[in-house]
């Protein structure tokens, strides 16, 4: 199709500059919210002074994209923490329960001493 039969006929013409226009308004936005979700204030003001029918903002989109390893570390982290959190209070409840068992210990020792002692009275 030549520029002269684009211009004869402009239906094809406001075809392809919607077309272009929508798809340029799909990657400006998620770019946009992209960027003002990790409050990169520079890259935003970026994306929203130069039009580039979608060619920044995929870029943006790919050079600032989560990487899945991050992701994998931000859920991975709090369980190792968790688990670190609960040896400790497993070691905690551990030597609470030795004390526990040395008291009742003492106070079976105590009674026996005393039974002894009443026994050796008689």
């Amino acid at each position: 199709m030549s520029l002269y039969q684009l211009y004869q006929n402009p239906s094809v013409f406001i075809l392809l500059i919607l077309l272009i226009s929508v798809w340029s308004l799909i990657w400006k936005g998620l770019a946009l919210w992209k960027s003002s979700q990790k409050k990169e204030t520079k890259w935003f003001v970026f994306l929203l002074v130069f039009n580039t029918a979608g060619i920044l903002p995929i870029i943006y989109l790919i050079l600032k994209k989560d990487k899945k390893d991050n992701q994998k570390e931000n859920i991975i982290t709090p369980i190792t923490k968790k688990r670190g959190l609960v040896k400790k209070l497993k070691q905690n409840q551990k030597q609470k329960l030795k004390k526990i068992i040395n008291k009742e210990k003492v106070i079976v020792e105590k009674k026996k001493s005393k039974k002894n002692k009443k026994k050796s009275n008689y």
